[in-house]
């Protein structure tokens, strides 16, 4: 076992040194707040969680929106020039700022369900909805022209899989986040009981028919028809798609237009569904789900809208950001730093293909390879290393503010010109080298820290994760590699789109698996319906295993020297500093959590932590067990 370092004298020396030598030596900081958080009385290999984290209390993630904030409040008076992007973003900040937020009403009497045709809700008493005018895909077109793309189907442009060149395609693929509670959120935040009784039943029809798709899909793999097929065509099978694609686009469409249809079988299905299901329940379900939308769209926090101007005019804001706060300087550290982790992760990926212990095609393999060589990383999410603000300009040419602008009809034209440049990639010949990402809404707490464009080539890492003390171009690299190198690792991993068993026969994961710790089985389908938590626990420690490797593997272009700053070993602070990221705050609540008990390590699985820490097997700690006893 190994013998207790003495942690806590150390940290009482950074605590008198610091306050005078901290500010000029990050390692002193970082090392500092580090020690303050462990526990040196517990034994990493019995309780890892307590000995890296006391208290089991992680701290928030920390975020840049102070410096946005100030960034923000110092362009609300200044003078712009007319029709600029500066002044499109100061406006749209008055906007937010002085105004109250308008009720989910107005957003529905802005936003109709069809030509002449309002929302059930808003007939006046004493009439009658015209039930007949009602048509569930044509109102479904009208909301997806502002961004709503998550229910019941989705349509977006990718490039096309069949088109060596990048060619873009329209893609329809069924959608429903299975895991987010919708009825019963919407219950917490005010949906009246009635109404909610009222379409539960068609969300839970949603909701099945979608699992059933999916297992169908998994099970199935070759059942699936053609993909690639004509607007004309997907007539023969009851589908009719055309003029959603005509609403949506705002111009006609051939019948000879050629899309790309994932889930042909779920929508037929969703076209009977649709039909059998009362006008008005599936209106009030469509008013349900994109009231939700909204409030997760525009969010005010107190007086702030800090958070609504980053993500509703991101590039604008992270292009004053780079140029008012960070400056090329420092951008450029943040490009050498992230970008050094990003190549090495990406090198330990490459590894592992071309080792290809599953025995998998080579063409299958040189399809990952060149998904994953293809890969590109953006600081900021502003594309390329130069012409951002040529980009910016650009992309903001088409958004105007009235000066008598409300804050509902602003939202909406953020959200419409938003999905209008999504749209205009269908007619973008070099859709391939696009280096940038539009986040899907609503956006997830990813967009504060990395994301992975779904079928994209952009890995994504905001300021945000970036501004703590251990990308100081003085920190040492053990700092930055983790959780940097962690949170690259999981979005290559998802670019490779590992648990589609329409696509893998086996569990992709023990591709890159050198411990066998993965526990799903060794087919797709067993990797697929493994428990969320376990899977993810897989994930982490799969990929934990490769930041190691990254780092401390032959030929590394990491730091190998040992830190003066400490008396633990490189291996030790690589493991601690996950065990206090959120990495290791995921690990504990989602797997290692136990009821009134010490916490299952589940690190004890990788052999390298086992060798770090001087862990006895299992066996060995049964024995001294009784010996002590």
């Amino acid at each position: 076992m190994m013998e207790s370092r003495s942690y806590l004298s150390l940290s009482w020396l950074l605590l008198l040194l610091c306050s005078t030598v901290c500010s000029a030596n990050p390692n002193l900081e970082i090392m500092k707040r580090m020690l303050d958080d462990m526990d040196e009385k517990v034994e990493p290999c019995h309780n890892f969680y307590n000995s890296s984290q006391k208290n089991l209390k992680w701290h928030a993630f920390a975020t840049v929106s102070d410096q946005f904030q100030l960034l923000f409040d110092g362009i609300e008076n200044e003078v712009f020039e007319k029709h600029s992007f500066e002044e499109k973003l100061q406006r749209l900040y008055k906007i937010c700022s002085t105004m109250e937020r308008p009720s989910l009403l107005r957003y529905f009497e802005l936003v109709k369900p069809g030509e002449d045709l309002n929302w059930p809700f808003l007939t006046p008493r004493g009439g009658k909805w015209p039930k007949e005018k009602f048509q569930w895909m044509e109102a479904l077109a009208r909301l997806r022209r502002y961004g709503f793309n998550d229910i019941m189907f989705g349509m977006s442009i990718r490039q096309d899989p069949n088109s060596d060149s990048g060619q873009p395609i329209v893609v329809f693929e069924k959608k429903y986040d299975s895991l987010f509670r919708f009825i019963e959120s919407l219950q917490n935040i005010g949906l009246p009981p009635k109404l909610a009784k009222e379409i539960a039943p068609l969300d839970n029809a949603i909701q099945e028919m979608y699992k059933s798709d999916m297992k169908f899909e998994h099970y199935a793999r070759d059942a699936a028809p053609v993909k690639r097929i004509s607007l004309g065509q997907l007539e023969i099978y009851g589908v009719s798609l055309t003029k959603y694609l005509e609403i949506v686009f705002g111009r006609p469409f051939s019948p000879d237009f050629v899309v790309h249809v994932e889930n042909l079988y779920y929508l037929r299905g969703l076209q009977n569904l649709m039909t059998a299901v009362p006008s008005q329940v599936v209106a009030n379900y469509l008013t349900a789900r994109f009231s939700f939308y909204i409030m997760f769209t525009f969010m005010k926090h107190g007086d702030s809208c800090v958070t609504t101007m980053r993500q509703s005019m991101e590039f604008a804001s992270n292009l004053l950001f780079e140029e008012r706060i960070l400056g090329r300087k420092k951008l450029r550290s943040y490009q050498n730093q992230a970008g050094k982790i990003f190549d090495a992760i990406r090198q330990q990926l490459n590894i592992r293909l071309e080792r290809n212990v599953l025995k998998l095609p080579p063409a299958e393999i040189s399809l990952l390879q060149k998904k994953l060589n293809g890969l590109s990383l953006s600081i900021g999410n502003l594309p390329g290393k130069a012409g951002h603000r040529r980009f910016v300009t650009r992309y903001y040419k088409e958004l105007e503010f009235a000066d008598d602008e409300e804050l509902a009809t602003a939202h909406l034209k953020v959200l419409e010109h938003r999905t209008r440049a999504e749209l205009s990639l269908l007619d973008q010949p070099n859709f391939k080298d696009r280096r940038y990402m539009l986040h899907s809404y609503p956006i997830s707490n990813f967009f504060f820290e990395t994301a992975y464009e779904e079928n994209g080539n952009t890995i994504y890492v905001a300021y945000d994760f970036l501004a703590d003390a251990s990308f100081d171009p003085d920190s040492h690299d053990i700092f930055k590699v983790t959780p940097l190198g962690i949170r690259f690792g999981l979005e290559m991993l998802k670019s490779f789109d590992l648990f589609n068993c329409k696509h893998h026969k086996v569990n992709m994961l023990q591709l890159f698996d050198d411990n066998q710790i993965t526990t799903a089985g060794d087919e797709c389908v067993s990797a697929w319906t493994q428990d969320n938590l376990l899977s993810q626990r897989d994930q982490y420690l799969v990929v934990l295993h490769l930041v190691h490797e990254a780092y401390f593997a032959e030929g590394s272009k990491f730091s190998q020297r040992q830190p003066n700053f400490t008396t633990m070993s490189l291996r030790e602070l690589f493991f601690f500093r996950f065990g206090q990221s959120s990495f290791g705050q995921t690990l504990y609540f989602g797997s290692d959590f136990v009821e009134g008990g010490s916490p299952i390590n589940s690190l004890t699985r990788l052999p390298v932590f086992v060798r770090t820490f001087n862990c006895l097997a299992p066996g060995e700690q049964l024995t001294t067990t009784q010996k002590s006893t």
